[in-house]
């Protein structure tokens, strides 16, 4: 149904299966999982008997989305020192560093 340009999105085009608006050679068809053959693809219509099948219904004269959205800007990086609110965490007298309390480790070879 979308490939066809019957429906704008996947979610509209299962809509339009549920709720009977589509037709396979003549015969409605009211499961989304219904595997179409190759020979039934260009028998892929509106229901006649559904209001969407007329024209100048306006799911019929949605415009078409794009091909692929464009990838989101990349975000920055935020210092570790600063949290969700933009408050810059300031360092206390008496703070000790996290790992100041562990021994070092032997290196492995």
């Amino acid at each position: 149904m979308q490939r066809k340009g019957l429906a704008t999105t996947l979610k509209q085009a299962r809509q339009f299966i549920v709720h009977g608006h589509v037709s396979i050679d003549g015969r409605k068809v009211t499961i989304p999982g219904y595997l179409v053959k190759r020979s039934e693809e260009d028998k892929i219509t509106f229901n006649p008997r559904s209001p969407i099948a007329n024209e100048l219904h306006p799911l019929r004269s949605a415009p078409k989305p794009a091909e692929a959205p464009a990838a989101p800007p990349a975000r920055e990086e935020k210092s570790p020192k600063v949290d969700k609110v933009g408050k810059v965490i300031k360092k206390v007298d008496g703070d000790v560093e996290e790992d100041a309390d562990l021994p070092d480790l032997p290196q492995e070879e």
